[in-house]
């Protein structure tokens, strides 16, 4: 590989730069447009599992019982977050207080969705003045709820209240078919065969007409009479539903479970995790600090000086199911259902002791984290992969994401320390701390445009453009990521409650996680609540024999206390 670089360097390298430089003064970022139309909307993969992310509600404590209030609430408050993206009124991030971040991804937030193709993807966004509803699945059946009244106010949670309970009671007079009730599994298939499905059977007619309202709706609800148990349980239900709950597709689909529990699943090229979060974040904290439900559980009616205009009753949506039709959905079912079986999605509380103790630890407890999971794969295989973790570039105009590299030269001198029992504590300490500076240091320069991987593959895309080809590029780009790691980000929102008092520390949010990369990898995600608390979502999958979701969280909390130790903690 060192062999390619030197090659690369002094033969097509300085071209393909030359092209980039140019490019970067006539685009807004030089990575963005080809990072989303390449890495997201070129993928011929399913999104579900494989692209789609997750995100809980609340960890143990639900504001609600009642399924239709929760999903008025969570419905009402998307729209009001939703209307400050509109207004331009919602805060602007900073870092350290100071500096600004890009916000250019929250525009497409809601009224999005990803149209499949043949060979690419189309990102569809939609105007407030035609996308101003809501569609509700249902008992098997599609509504569109209009969310707005005629003088254009979001309904009041109490209006949406009555309306999804007129929706649940027209939903019980009438019976789906399979094929209407798995229609969304069609959303599930590999993007090639969707988009050919789409174009016979949903181009013209009552079904252009059906699959239009569900296309330009702000965002997919669905309300279900699945009982999840336990958080892993819960998360696999958020990532991939029962292979028919969720429109993989649309950029935001909230789930509501029986029990009133929700969470939301999202697709991935119109903008990254930390946006869709700090949205989730606010739903959650206004269900925390502000009184939405009366002693019920039923949402709390408005001040008597609010009057709610005309409003549009629900309506159904109706599909033209031919025999072939039905026939590709049950095969789209069956197929989801197949890889949400393989899925091994495991959640874990680690609640015995958080943050707080690894920063008397004086390591970055980001750092800390990566260096127990590279000591914990190293314990389990005897072996160093390829590690990805996620750093955000929006310190620039339109910047998404950069890979910090976490399988560093120091981090696995540190994990060889630590499974070798003749090196001092001494020596260990001083190995995880040089380790956790080097790890730190990546992350800085992958935040502020130092990084190598966008760059790289920026090349890529460059030189394939010009008909050449890369034995180094191909060679550095085309290796799998079997471990892809990221932390969610928490407290977004400069007045959240204090997640250390006793009286929120139910009411966190355990964050959310993905699939896994790799056939033979973990897709790890894991959030720092507060001082005490971690939460880890670990995803492989059944099909591989040398891994299992649990077995790595248990090995990976041994590293950490082994990590803890040394420090006599």
């Amino acid at each position: 590989l060192e062999m390619q670089a030197q090659k690369f360097e002094s033969t097509l390298g300085p071209t393909l730069q030359r092209l980039l430089y140019l490019r970067s003064w006539i685009s807004s970022n030089y990575v963005t447009e080809w990072w989303e139309k390449y890495i997201y909307l070129s993928s011929r993969m399913p999104l579900a599992i494989n692209s789609n992310y997750y995100c809980f509600d609340q960890s143990y404590a639900h504001p609600s019982h009642i399924q239709s209030s929760r999903t008025a609430v969570m419905i009402h408050s998307c729209l009001v977050f939703k209307r400050l993206i509109d207004r331009e009124e919602l805060q602007p991030l900073v870092l350290r207080g100071t500096v600004p971040i890009c916000m250019s991804q929250y525009e497409r937030l809601f009224s999005t969705t990803r149209i499949p193709g043949v060979d690419v993807d189309e990102l569809c966004h939609y105007s407030t003045s035609e996308s101003k509803h809501v569609i509700l699945q249902h008992k098997g059946f599609f509504y569109k709820l209009d969310v707005y009244d005629a003088a254009n106010q979001i309904l009041f949670p109490t209006t949406l209240e009555h309306q999804i309970e007129w929706i649940m009671e027209d939903a019980e007079k009438h019976t789906a078919s399979e094929a209407e009730a798995a229609l969304a599994a069609l959303t599930t298939l590999d993007r090639a065969k969707w988009a050919k499905i789409r174009q016979k059977y949903f181009s013209r007619g009552i079904n252009r007409e059906s699959l239009n309202a569900i296309e330009k709706a702000t965002f997919f609800v669905s309300m279900n009479d699945l009982e999840p148990r336990g958080l892993p349980e819960r998360g696999k239900l958020m990532l991939h539903g029962d292979g028919r709950s969720i429109w993989f597709d649309k950029s935001l689909s909230v789930q509501v479970f029986k029990d009133a529990t929700a969470g939301m699943n999202c697709e991935h090229s119109m903008a990254d995790a930390p946006a869709m979060a700090h949205m989730w974040e606010y739903t959650i904290t206004r269900e925390v600090l502000e009184k939405l439900y009366d002693e019920s559980g039923r949402c709390m009616p408005p001040g008597k000086k609010y009057k709610q205009s005309t409003i549009l009753r629900p309506q159904r949506l109706i599909w033209m199911m031919s025999p072939e039709l039905e026939r590709d959905i049950a095969d789209a079912l069956a197929s989801a259902r197949k890889a949400n079986d393989d899925l091994d999605l495991f959640v874990k509380d680690h609640d015995s002791w958080g943050k707080g103790v690894i920063k008397k630890c004086k390591v970055s407890p980001d750092a800390f984290i990566q260096m127990a999971l590279q000591l914990a794969y190293y314990k389990e295989n005897k072996k160093f992969v390829q590690t990805y973790e996620a750093s955000m570039t929006r310190l620039y105009l339109n910047g998404r994401t950069e890979t910090v590299r976490s399988c560093t030269l120091e981090a696995t001198e540190f994990v060889r320390a630590m499974v070798e029992n003749s090196v001092s504590t001494e020596e260990k300490i001083r190995l995880l701390k040089r380790a956790g500076a080097k790890h730190q240091m990546l992350y800085r320069d992958a935040m502020s445009g130092k990084g190598v991987d966008r760059h790289l593959f920026a090349l890529y895309v460059a030189c394939k453009g010009l008909k050449y080809e890369s034995e180094f590029l191909t060679n550095v780009l085309m290796r799998p990521w079997t471990l892809s790691t990221s932390q969610t980000p928490h407290t977004q929102l400069d007045y959240s409650p204090d997640a250390d008092l006793e009286v929120f520390r139910n009411k966190i949010s355990p964050g959310g996680g993905f699939g896994p990369v790799s056939d033979d990898g973990y897709g790890v995600s894991y959030i720092f609540p507060n001082n005490s608390k971690i939460f880890f979502h670990v995803s492989s999958k059944k099909s591989c024999p040398s891994t299992n979701s649990e077995r790595f969280v248990r090995t990976l909390e041994e590293s950490m206390d082994e990590m803890k130790a040394l420090f006599g903690l």
